[in-house]
């Protein structure tokens, strides 16, 4: 397939031309610089746009796995706060035990005095 110009020609085989690489003085407008800027955006071969997918794939892989790491880190950090409220609990619960246990002693050493009291006859007779 042949190209309609030769600049297409040489844009085809991926050689940059002079208006590419200069640039334009202020009187230098119109068609010329609109010319000139299609130049300068010129769109490169095809196989560096299959870099360009590949490197943006490469990219968003490691995108992913960087999401994956950090979903990982909050389900650790999840589960070792449940642990730590599990042990928080049960610790209040053993010491609501103790409390309990203390309290009942204290009940019972107080029964156990009442018994105690020496028991009382009557002197009188």
């Amino acid at each position: 397939m042949k190209a309609d110009s030769p600049e297409q020609d040489l844009r085809a085989a991926g050689v940059t031309t002079a208006l590419q690489n200069s640039h334009v003085s202020g009187s230098w407008r119109g068609k010329h610089h609109k010319e000139e800027r299609r130049l300068r955006t010129w769109i490169p071969p095809h196989s560096t746009f299959q870099e360009e997918e590949e490197e943006e794939e490469e990219e968003e892989e490691e995108e992913e796995e960087e999401e994956e790491e950090e979903e990982e880190e909050e389900e650790e950090e999840e589960e070792e706060e449940e642990e730590e409220e599990e042990e928080e609990k049960k610790k209040k619960k053993k010491k609501k035990k103790k409390k309990k246990k203390k309290k009942k002693k204290k009940k019972k050493k107080k029964k156990k005095k009442k018994k105690k009291k020496p028991y009382v006859t009557n002197l009188n007779w």
